[in-house]
């Protein structure tokens, strides 16, 4: 059961999440936060991911019975009201921590994230890309709530806002490369994905298409902030497995999805480290 609630909650992805928001607090301080920020930081984006998979996933219990029957709940290691109440606990720590912490500016953010998710989960699931562009909305704003944690009026420059974007797009790439794995449980439903309304191949040169130009934003950050070695190496190793990425999908978006997913967050995990350390060395 802890095992199945700690898959219910993705703590690779929430980790990502927390240093989005590590970045930003770079960003936003124009210097390195301190230790029990970071800690704190992604903790925050931890527990918060976790409340809103974990709530994702008891809504779409049916659509996972079809398309993902071996996830927690469909296949019953964890119970729905179980599932639920960690949701809510989840939440409402990430909140507590982000109270003590941090400023109000950073709770509101967080809070018109869980709004929007919720307020998609209930709603808006059937319309058109409603998820992928909410989903992206509000994990973007993981990047504006670091930098507002640590900074209540950050500078908001060309820097910040292409960063921003560069979360924005990753994000919702990554959202429709996960459609691609519930396509059935998404037809049963009639919830109108990007896979089903273009088809699977169209979909995946749009994604292939997408994660090519989010690369290269990343690639712009070698000239907009500091030249480096360590991040063009970075660079370099990303391109390498993305290009795996793209090669897979072409080949058997189905059968490597789960793969391709892992690949695409270990990806992210770089150019986050990346993009850190050249945020550092322009700022210090």
């Amino acid at each position: 059961m802890v095992r199945g609630l700690f898959i219910l909650g993705r703590p690779v992805d929430g980790i990502i999440i927390g240093c989005t928001a590590v970045l930003g607090m770079i960003v936003g301080l124009h210097s390195v936060p301190s230790t029990f920020q970071i800690v704190l930081g992604i903790l925050c984006g931890i527990l918060l991911l976790a409340g809103m998979d974990t709530f994702n996933d008891y809504l779409d219990i049916e659509i996972d019975s079809m398309s993902k029957p071996w996830r927690p709940l469909p296949a019953g290691i964890v119970d729905r009201q179980l599932a639920l109440l960690a949701a809510i606990v989840e939440t409402i720590s990430a909140f507590i921590l982000g109270y003590i912490l941090f400023n109000y500016q950073a709770i509101v953010i967080g809070l018109v994230a869980v709004i929007l998710a919720v307020v998609y989960s209930k709603w808006l699931k059937p319309i058109f890309l409603a998820k992928n562009v909410i989903v992206a909305f509000s994990l973007s704003l993981t990047f504006l709530g670091g930098a507002l944690a640590v900074n209540s009026t950050p500078v908001i420059d060309n820097t910040f806002l292409l960063l921003q974007s560069l979360v924005f797009l990753t994000a919702f790439t990554f959202e429709i490369h996960k459609d691609l794995g519930d396509l059935a449980g998404d037809k049963d439903h009639d919830v109108t994905t990007f896979p089903i309304r273009f088809g699977m191949s169209n979909t995946v040169w749009f994604i292939n298409l997408c994660y090519t130009l989010a690369w290269c934003i990343a690639l712009l950050f070698i000239f907009i902030l500091e030249i480096d070695l360590f991040y063009l190496i970075i660079v370099m190793i990303t391109a390498i497995l993305l290009a795996l990425v793209m090669y897979l999908l072409i080949k058997n978006p189905v059968k490597y999805i789960e793969l391709t997913r892992r690949i695409t967050t270990l990806v992210m995990g770089f150019i986050l480290l990346g993009l850190a350390h050249i945020s550092l060395l322009t700022y210090s």
